[in-house]
């Protein structure tokens, strides 16, 4: 990672961290009327319009440095925005910010958003407020990220070429974990006892083993079905490049410790966040939407119904049962598509 980008996390986590922070404090200190959360969100919109506006830049120069680049055989080649991803960033850069300012100033639409919503979400709480602000800003920032590397298949050659770092999978594992913690108020407005309570985390229990394998049983038998339904309106070809990506982040962990090391941290971190922090807060059906947009790996592709399903199935033990149920079925899931994957690998290199 070069100095730059690691400046951009740098200051983007620490955005983040400190608006979650004020908004959790004026939450618990709402008699005091403070607005510095409130007024540090108006950033989050104007970061979108920024991220459009480079964007663009980047469309129209892109097959200009290319050019140039192409007299020197050490010089990288951008990947060039077609016309329907420039068109749809724009979009993005547009409504999401104006959304989102009105999300901020509108107590109106907050109670019409409820609607859409069967969790505890309140139109008068700062802490939902920042939460649905910032979702948003994180899907279009990744969303646009998709689409500058060029979509699904510049995604997958970028993994091919570069593969996962091991360390960054667990840097945004713990990233996911920390804004769970801090977004439902640890040591702010909660105790370590009530925010694991909170989150749906507990020591576990035979019931989750049992029930998280069960799950995953399911999982496996509904996505074989909506497969074989996929096959009858989408040609193979088409399949197999749409789950090029997906099949490249796969690719990446093949090993049995990295297979660990991917679904152990994909687990804890996302069903910690989502099913955890989110899911109370917003229902299951937009968590397991949410859930299934960031992962760009099927962004775009029918394949995203999978994930959905996926999400809704532990959103589900979530609610019957606790998070960390959730999390053994996400790490379950997860690692045997990781084994099957290496032992299909090796049956086929023999």
């Amino acid at each position: 990672m070069d100095v730059t980008l690691f400046i951009v996390y740098i200051v983007a986590i620490g955005y983040l961290g400190i608006t979650m922070y004020l908004a959790n404090l004026e939450q618990l200190n709402w008699h005091e009327n403070r607005g510095g959360a409130r007024s540090l969100l108006f950033v989050a919109p104007g970061l979108v319009a920024l991220l459009g506006l480079y964007s663009v830049l980047i469309a129209t120069s892109s097959s200009q440095l290319n050019k140039m680049n192409a007299t020197s055989p050490d010089a990288a080649l951008i990947p060039e925005i077609g016309t329907s991803a420039l068109v749809a960033i724009i979009l993005l850069t547009v409504i999401v910010p104006i959304l989102s300012v009105r999300l901020i100033v509108s107590r109106d639409l907050r109670e019409r958003v409820k609607t859409y919503f069967n969790g505890t979400y309140s139109p008068y709480s700062i802490v939902h407020t920042t939460a649905i602000v910032l979702a948003l800003m994180f899907f279009t920032v990744n969303t646009i990220s998709f689409l500058l590397e060029g979509g699904t298949q510049g995604m997958a050659e970028n993994i091919e070429s570069n593969g996962v770092s091991s360390a960054m999978t667990i840097f945004q594992a713990i990233l996911w974990v920390m804004a769970a913690f801090l977004g439902v108020g640890y040591a702010i407005r909660r105790e370590l006892p009530e925010t694991l309570k909170r989150l749906g985390i507990r020591f576990p229990t035979s019931e989750d083993f049992v029930w998280s394998f069960l799950t995953v049983i399911g999982i496996f038998i509904a996505l074989s079905i909506f497969g074989m339904i996929l096959t009858v309106f989408v040609s193979t070809d088409e399949l197999t490049e749409q789950s090029r990506a997906a099949e490249s982040v796969v690719n990446a962990f093949s090993t049995i410790p990295l297979a660990i090391l991917m679904a152990t941290s994909a687990a804890v971190g996302e069903e910690i966040f989502f099913r955890g922090a989110m899911q109370p807060v917003f229902g299951l059906i937009p968590t397991s939407i949410f859930f299934a947009v960031i992962h760009t790996q099927v962004l775009l592709t029918p394949n995203i119904i999978g994930i959905f399903m996926v999400g809704l199935a532990f959103g589900w033990l979530r609610q019957r049962y606790s998070t960390t149920t959730a999390i053994f079925a996400h790490f379950l899931y997860n690692f045997l598509i990781v084994m099957i994957n290496i032992l299909v690998t090796s049956s086929g290199a023999i």
